[in-house]
């Protein structure tokens, strides 16, 4: 989920706890159990802005919904692979076009897809590092 990047995104969170039904304290702090990412990880997020539900709403959309394994069926692009060509486009390791033709749609729809993988509240600069 956080391939191509090198700290913890309040997308990275919100998503995991979903995909896991778990609270997303209860996420980060196994995360930092698991020296996934350093002690405090979860602090961190109180301390800048917390995570809201209104983030959530914005990174899930209708996946809220009580069938979100059908919802991410039916779309264009599932989650996890919106992120990974988001971390690639970003990275300059694919061009939107190549992205695009990977994904089998067209430019404007994969804009919507990145646009939509960068929802997040917060940049990352300053986000808890990962440690694996």
């Amino acid at each position: 989920m956080t391939a191509g990047s090198k700290r913890l995104l309040r997308q990275h969170v919100i998503l995991l706890a979903h995909i896991f039904s778990v609270s997303r304290e209860a996420l980060v702090r196994r995360l930092e159990e698991l020296k996934l990412v350093r002690a405090g990880a979860w602090d961190w997020f109180e301390s800048n802005g917390r995570i809201t539900d209104e983030q959530e709403r914005e990174v899930l959309g209708d996946r809220l919904g009580p069938d979100e394994r059908a919802i991410d069926a039916q779309a264009v692009v599932g989650s996890r692979l919106a992120l990974l060509a988001s971390a690639a486009w970003r990275q300059g390791l694919l061009s939107e076009g190549q992205i695009a033709e990977l994904l089998n749609v067209n430019r404007v729809e994969l804009r919507r897809i990145l646009q939509d993988a960068e929802l997040e509240g917060s940049n990352g600069d300053d986000a808890p590092e990962l440690l694996a």
